[in-house]
């Protein structure tokens, strides 16, 4: 058992706070002992940015999290606004997430492409940043063929979604369900993925399964308030912070090359886009795959056998 880690969740006696500890058994050693949240400093919000959540739960955690989206904006806002600017925000608060979704994976074990679950995971939101992001990373990642495949993906089914299809396309999911763009996935996709992660870590070094509640509920409240503090951060920086359809904001995104630095001197590129509820997602009806799509799979992860 030697280098296995053994994710273990529990509640605090007295305090109902939310905790995991990570033993990693060692031949011929003891199990490293849980720190005691009682003697841990607060975390106050300049602190924050060390991304790793303090041993609390529910709307204490929730505000954690949404201290470091505030946080992320407001340092990448600080000298205005700026063409590098979207990626700033969502190249800086998206391995926060990923961190904090897991605090105690290891790094490789939390780059881990994981597919999405077969129904989909409904209609998803993301914010201005998020797009621009995305549509720059894909602009990068992949050949002119098949960002324009991509892009005739990205328009069917923004048309389909808009004319009230029940069924959730994705243009991303590639033939195995694992999103062509891992690394610069939507925020609110995540917290779903890292679930189905935290099952698969769980499965492999041997923990109960009893402990998925508090997982779930761990990674919901962390992506929740990290999404919350993200749109705060940019009500409060002046600019536009609402959330739209995946599609409808990527289709925007990627007919405009220009449009980190339109976004950037104050452009309402996002106008005519479809606006979501604050959450970021509904309930998924089913899974609308398109065609097999490229899958760009994160340079250094290994991608999980099934």
């Amino acid at each position: 058992m030697s280098g296995v880690a053994i994710f273990v969740l529990g509640v605090l006696t007295g305090s109902g706070a939310l905790w995991l500890v990570r033993r990693r058994e060692v031949s011929g050693g003891t199990p490293e002992e849980g720190r005691d949240p009682s003697r841990e400093p607060p975390v106050a919000e300049p602190d924050s940015r060390r991304w790793r959540p303090p041993y609390v739960s529910g709307e204490p955690l929730r505000e954690w999290a949404a201290s470091v989206g505030r946080g992320v904006v407001r340092d990448a806002t600080a000298d205005g606004v700026v063409a590098g600017t979207a990626a700033r925000i969502a190249d800086e608060l998206s391995p926060a997430m990923r961190q904090a979704l897991l605090p105690e994976a290891d790094p490789a074990e939390r780059g881990r492409p994981v597919a999405c679950p077969p129904r989909g995971q409904g209609t998803i939101g993301v914010t201005p940043p998020e797009a621009i992001a995305l549509a720059d990373w894909l602009r990068a990642k992949l050949t002119p063929e098949e960002l324009q495949e991509l892009i005739e993906d990205v328009t069917l089914c923004d048309e389909w979604i808009g004319n009230g299809a029940t069924m959730s396309p994705c243009a991303l999911q590639g033939d195995d369900q694992i999103c062509m763009a891992y690394e610069a996935q939507p925020f609110a996709c995540r917290p779903t993925l890292s679930t189905l992660l935290a099952a698969q870590l769980r499965e492999e070094s041997g923990v109960p399964e009893s402990v998925r509640g508090f997982t779930d509920a761990h990674a919901e409240t962390v992506a929740h308030g990290m999404r919350d503090g993200l749109r705060e951060g940019l009500e409060r920086a002046g600019l536009d912070a609402t959330t739209y359809e995946l599609h409808s904001a990527l289709r925007r995104a990627l007919s405009r090359p220009d449009a980190a630095e339109a976004w950037a001197r104050g452009e309402d590129l996002f106008e005519r886009c479809r606006i979501v509820g604050a959450g970021g997602a509904r309930p998924a009806a089913g899974l609308l795959q398109i065609r097999p799509t490229p899958t760009v799979p994160p340079p250094t992860a290994v991608r999980p056998t099934r």
